[in-house]
């Protein structure tokens, strides 16, 4: 890190440790990464719903008389709609951890900027995620100071 200029020293300490003085990170590109997975997580949730209902139509015309050519349909059908869960489930969580990151580096640069507003700790921009009940709340707390 480049030295502090000489009105920035650190004078006092918030609750996440980081002197008032510390340099903040830039927390532009992971907005951009998580603004980018939940356009994502759109277009798979759509692909997602198209999909199953492509496959309850096959499920529909099996149901109305099974033939000999079905089959292979059925399982195509089943195994796209499976594949396509299975990205979903992945393109959410990344998104999930991305914004959960994203969500910490901008609470801690918020410390930098005003300590005295800050009255949770930097890490339960993460912790209170994962906090059952609590997690209805705690990351309003947060992001509100």
């Amino acid at each position: 890190r480049p030295p502090l200029p000489e009105d920035m020293k650190p004078r006092a300490t918030g609750p996440g440790g980081w002197g008032v003085g510390d340099w903040p990170r830039s927390p532009v590109g992971l907005s951009w990464a998580v603004t980018a997975l939940l356009g994502t997580v759109i277009a798979t949730d759509l692909v997602a719903i198209v999909s199953g209902l492509r496959l309850r139509g096959v499920w529909k015309d099996l149901a109305a008389g099974f033939t000999a050519g079905q089959g292979g349909r059925v399982r195509s059908a089943d195994h796209l709609h499976g594949t396509l869960t299975d990205v979903q489930s992945t393109v959410f969580l990344v998104t999930g951890i991305l914004f959960i990151l994203w969500f910490h580096r901008t609470r801690r640069n918020a410390e930098v900027f005003d300590p005295s507003v800050q009255k949770m700790g930097p890490g339960w921009a993460v912790g209170g995620w994962f906090v059952p009940v609590a997690n209805l709340w705690f990351p309003y707390r947060v992001a509100d100071g």
